[in-house]
């Protein structure tokens, strides 16, 4: 797994960083403020966020290869 990170690139990281911070915003959170309303993501946003990750997963995957 160490040889991934040698390839591993900045883009790689921001691309990691921006879905975890979305997906991150559709999780109920401890906070129980009444200012921070949760909703749900609609499905087409969650099948795109999928599709993003499962191609940043497999170009990450080539890496070990």
């Amino acid at each position: 797994m160490v040889r991934i990170l040698a390839f591993f690139t900045d883009e790689d990281y921001r691309e990691f960083d921006a879905s975890y911070r979305q997906t991150s915003k559709w999780a109920k959170h401890h906070v129980k403020s009444m200012h921070v309303n949760y909703v749900p993501p609609q499905i087409s946003a969650l099948e795109e966020e999928y599709q993003r990750v499962n191609t940043w997963f497999k170009r990450i995957k080539q890496y070990s290869n």
